[in-house]
């Protein structure tokens, strides 16, 4: 696992979300790789 900041992610809808908007323990991928996202 990579320590990269990205500044979205995309949530189990398939929307893209800004990463200060998204909740911890959320479900989020990578838009430019599609690897799960760790928000902590």
């Amino acid at each position: 696992m990579h320590k990269i900041p990205v500044p979205f992610g995309i949530n189990n809808s398939g929307h893209l979300i800004a990463a200060q908007s998204i909740q911890v323990g959320g479900t989020y991928t990578c838009p430019y790789c599609g690897e799960a996202l760790k928000c902590d």
